[in-house]
């Protein structure tokens, strides 16, 4: 399985001393989409894409995900792609309401 995780942060979220803590951190979501596989089977990708999304989204820092999943078994690539606002400020922002 292949994962593609893009995370857009409001406008006034950045770095002022280059340190990880002003800003979410992709181990976060590493560790978080290790955790949810870890947690037991999950019948459909969809279902993993969505969760990962909603973890995304609880830190009120992200505005925006896009979660991408593909599976890289034999044969040509399948997967899903969700993306998901925030708000629906944001949604508008990103071309999707």
């Amino acid at each position: 399985m292949r994962f593609s995780v893009e995370a857009r942060l409001a406008k006034d979220i950045f770095s002022l001393d280059d340190e990880i803590v002003e800003v979410p951190s992709y181990a976060d979501i590493i560790d978080l989409i290790v955790g949810l596989a870890r947690g037991g089977h999950i019948n459909l990708v969809e279902t993993f894409a969505e969760r990962i999304a909603a973890h995304c989204l609880a830190d009120k820092r992200i505005t925006f995900v896009r979660v991408k999943l593909e599976k890289l078994e034999r044969g040509p690539l399948r997967g899903v792609e969700v993306i998901r606002p925030a708000t629906k400020a944001a949604a508008r922002e990103f071309g999707r309401g």
